[in-house]
């Protein structure tokens, strides 16, 4: 749960325009460094640095060092921690939906283009959030293998053996029947580092690369999601920008309470049912780790 000090500091950090426009303009242009996004504002560039310290401070920014400059992501982790106080699974999905119709309309009437509810999305995106949990329990719950995760949509964690570079991996229903997403190790560093490659295998889509990275700070551990080399245009660019918010902060309540929260349980319930209608090409089959090694 959000705490009161939390939400505090986020809608401070959203009350003032110039910070509006910093986190519309990082959405839009993700990676910015500090100084060509302090471009494109009439203000100074230690007024942009001082907004730049407020959105951190809110968690809503990350700031990664490329050699000698700063690079800039929108966290969007913490609005939709607001969002879920206030919204449950249902309500939140036909909202969504009527929110998305009236955007698109409105677009098209400006343009007098068909309506569409495609968004560009970044080739990078970082997911970032707090669990008040030692590393290395954060690190273990992350790792698990053969034991379903609720927080990678009930998927169970299949491999050779045991994680390491090089092990292919499968997310799995827990009947064993289908195999949702595929991939490689590509790094395996406890407790702060794992990464892999990532395949739906719903689509013909190519992989991307999917980072977990753990920080041990004052507290608990600083956990986020790095996505890179989303294919641009693809099912699998708007799978991972829906996933990866639902991810982290499933992961932080399982890990924090033991449980995934109330809406989430629902809505896993609701996946089981639709498990019926997975494609074809996701069957367990058509997946043997012969074939995942060479993906």
């Amino acid at each position: 749960m959000i705490t009161e000090s939390d939400m505090d500091e986020i809608f401070q950090a959203l009350a003032h325009e110039t910070r509006r426009a910093i986190l519309d303009r990082l959405r839009n242009e993700p990676g910015l460094p500090v100084g060509k996004l302090a471009s494109h504002f009439d203000v100074s560039r230690i007024a942009i640095i001082q907004h730049l310290r407020v959105l951190e401070q809110a968690d809503l920014i990350i700031s990664e060092k490329d050699g000698r400059s700063r690079r800039l992501y929108l966290n969007a982790v913490p609005i939709q921690r607001i969002y879920d106080r206030w919204t449950d699974l249902f309500s939140g999905h036909f909202a969504s939906r009527l929110t998305s119709i009236k955007q698109a309309a409105e677009g098209a009437a400006r343009t007098g283009e068909t309506m569409s509810s495609d968004n560009p999305i970044a080739d990078k995106a970082i997911y970032k959030i707090f669990i008040e949990a030692p590393v290395e329990k954060v690190w273990n719950e992350l790792v698990k293998t053969d034991e379903m995760l609720p927080f990678f949509f009930g998927s169970v964690c299949k491999t050779t053996g045991e994680l390491k570079v090089g092990a292919p991996i499968a997310m799995e229903t827990t009947n064993g029947k289908y195999r949702s997403v595929v991939g490689r190790v590509l790094e395996f560093d406890p407790p702060n580092r794992y990464s892999h490659t990532f395949k739906f295998t719903g689509y013909d889509d190519p992989p991307c690369t999917v980072t977990y990275e753990l920080e041990a700070v004052a507290g608990g551990t600083n956990f986020s999601l790095v996505t890179t080399n989303v294919p641009a245009g693809t099912k699998t660019e708007n799978g991972m920008a829906q996933g990866g918010k639902f991810i982290v902060e499933t992961f932080k309540s399982v890990v924090e309470t033991g449980r995934p929260t109330l809406g989430t349980r629902m809505m896993l319930g609701v996946m089981g049912l639709a498990q019926p209608f997975t494609p074809k090409s996701s069957r367990s089959e058509h997946w043997p780790f012969e074939t995942i090694q060479k993906v």
